[in-house]
């Protein structure tokens, strides 16, 4: 999710996490330390590997016990609540009207320039400390993915680019293919290869 710092006044912890669900839907924002951070526009190329990620993951997950959800807030605890682009949630008690409550199984959050510093320090140690199991980093700007997996209390880190595939930790079986994810890059190299065979 993109981010746009502009956080409000700190309050007491309980306040702001009341203030946070009685937020209009229609404004998009998260809580961050305390604190409630608007969040900006997603850009074309953030939508764009979301649904891919979206449409792998979910024909997975279809007719399986695990549930994927889009942009749905999940509660860490009395001071961080975050909207991440993608979830896996395997634990269905964890389900509330207002979102989900605990660390999802699998937590990926597609990162923008705006968005770099939260994604790959604030919400890595946040979502390790949480008991995330695996959380991907989506960097669409250079192209390619970061694959955190935890491991007693700490993460192990594997990067990934086109035309590699990767193996989801917390789901049996499911590979995704980042051509599917990052498909400009395929027909980039596709038109090279035509180009020098013309040569």
């Amino acid at each position: 999710m993109e981010a746009r710092a502009m956080p409000h006044k700190q309050r007491s912890k309980k306040t702001a996490l009341q203030e946070y669900y009685e937020t209009p839907e229609d404004v998009k924002c998260e809580l961050i330390n305390g604190e409630i951070v608007m969040m900006a526009e997603p850009s074309d190329e953030h939508q764009r590997a979301a649904l891919a990620l979206t449409l792998d993951i979910g024909s997975y997950l279809r007719g399986k016990a695990c549930v994927l959800r889009y942009e749905e807030s999940v509660e860490l605890n009395a001071e961080d609540v975050f909207v991440p682009d993608i979830v896996v949630v395997c634990d269905r008690s964890k389900f509330r009207p207002h979102g989900i409550v605990g660390a999802p199984d699998l937590v990926i959050e597609i990162a923008s320039p705006s968005t770099a510093s939260y994604d790959a320090v604030t919400k890595f140690n946040k979502y390790r400390d949480a008991g995330v199991r695996e959380y991907w980093i989506v960097h669409t700007e250079v192209k390619y993915i970061s694959q955190h997996v935890l491991s007693e209390g700490a993460y192990t880190t594997h990067n990934y680019r086109v035309p590699d595939k990767i193996k989801v930790h917390v789901l049996d079986d499911c590979i995704i293919d980042l051509s599917d994810v990052f498909p400009e890059l395929m027909s980039t190299a596709a038109d090279q290869t035509d180009s020098q065979s013309e040569l």
